[in-house]
């Protein structure tokens, strides 16, 4: 009997030990649900419940149409019904989708949301980021890349803003190597300008700028550049053309035709606007059928359909404007939300901009949490939240 106390003390230190560990395990899973549900809490405070039930119609169809997208495929200024003509523009733009990030430190995360709704809306596209600083870039943003999953993350890429070999052989070769950039007050912005002209050029493809929540496809928008209101007048924000598209040289050569680099706007939209009267509406269209014929002008509802004059707008109560809930999933392709004001404000949790991030970029709500995005409880709340303020004016020179 003695002789075998040795194995039972050492048969129970074994067990003890045994216990001791599980106990340790339990303790551990249970201070994790604690934290989750203590974050999932503090995330349900901003995330709104979507009862469709209780909404009016236009907010329902608005709701559906996100929940349940349909196979609706928007022109410049009309719907495309016929399926040869579909593919016929589908075939004459390269699938691939172009953003831009000009600072040396990824820091706003609502950028984000651009990227991940036009990669959600347009399955068969690539998604290419051009980054003054694309390591950094990836890097900062590893954890909504991987929660956008295997279908968005094998057609996301990101490439370095290279200067130089973009501009060669194009009419933004010299205008670079004189360093005429620098005569500006935005330098980044002009060179971008710039750099989406000579990236068309050599590539095609569409360009979009980040501040563009993507809500329905770009396969019928053919070969087109984009009509604002308020003022009514082209835009840079999106374009989409085939490779060597003779209006894109036009456009480089009246960038540094007319370049002032302390007009805002001048560079950009104006830069459109000119190259187009000039070629296709003051002159005779037969002398530059190449440049004008099939140019689509895409009315301002599918990017621009709240002007900057009503930018007000998109931070007020979603249901309490299902009409225009309603007209964005209906005539728009996209929304342009105006960085450069919003910024430095917070986004109402229940506003129209608030709803659109939460629906159409719900990875980017999560990686970086709403308030982390700058969300807040009501309209007119003027307090940013602290999780925002390390990002909130970052690119105040910059020209956004």
């Amino acid at each position: 009997m003695f002789a075998e106390l040795p194995s039972i003390t050492k048969r129970s230190f074994y067990t003890r030990r045994r216990c001791v560990i599980m106990f340790i395990i339990i303790c551990c899973m249970a201070v994790f649900c604690v934290l989750k549900l203590q974050c999932t809490n503090r995330l349900d405070k901003f995330i709104i419940e979507f009862d469709s039930d209780s909404l009016r119609p236009d907010c329902r169809h608005f709701l559906h149409h996100t929940k349940h997208p349909t196979v609706r495929f928007l022109g410049p200024k009309e719907i495309i019904t016929d399926r040869k003509e579909l593919m016929k523009l589908q075939k004459a733009i390269p699938q691939q989708i172009n953003f831009m990030h000009f600072n040396n430190h990824f820091r706003n995360p609502r950028y984000l949301c651009g990227i991940e709704s036009a990669a959600k809306q347009n399955p068969n596209h690539k998604i290419i980021v051009h980054a003054k600083n694309e390591t950094d870039f990836e890097t900062q943003t590893q954890k909504w890349i991987q929660l956008l999953g295997d279908k968005i993350k094998d057609r996301l890429s990101f490439e370095r803003l290279d200067w130089a070999p973009m501009f060669e052989d194009t009419p933004l070769q010299q205008w670079w190597a004189d360093d005429l950039y620098k005569e500006s007050k935005w330098v980044d912005q002009n060179l971008g300008n710039a750099y989406r002209l000579a990236l068309l050029w050599k590539r095609g493809g569409i360009y979009l700028d980040s501040d563009i929540i993507s809500i329905n496809p770009l396969s019928g928008m053919g070969r087109s550049v984009a009509m604002q209101r308020g003022p009514r007048i082209m835009n840079n924000a999106y374009f989409s053309f085939p490779e060597q598209d003779l209006f894109v040289w036009d456009m480089m050569e009246e960038f540094v035709l007319g370049f002032n680099g302390s007009k805002w706007g001048n560079n950009g939209p104006r830069m459109v606007e000119r190259t187009y009267n000039k070629y296709c509406a003051n002159s005779n269209p037969e002398e530059n059928v190449d440049e004008c014929n099939g140019l689509g002008i895409a009315d301002p509802p599918r990017f621009f359909p709240v002007p900057y004059s009503k930018r007000n707008q998109i931070a007020l109560p979603w249901t309490s404007h299902c009409k225009l809930m309603k007209f964005l999933a209906d005539e728009s392709i996209g929304v342009h939300w105006f960085n450069k004001y919003y910024k430095t404000l917070g986004i109402p949790k229940n506003s129209v901009l608030g709803t659109l991030m939460q629906l159409h970029c719900p990875s980017v709500v999560e990686a970086f949490t709403p308030t982390g995005l700058g969300f807040v409880e009501d309209v007119g709340e003027n307090t940013f939240p602290e999780e925002a303020k390390e990002w909130m004016g970052w690119e105040k020179d910059d020209g956004f």
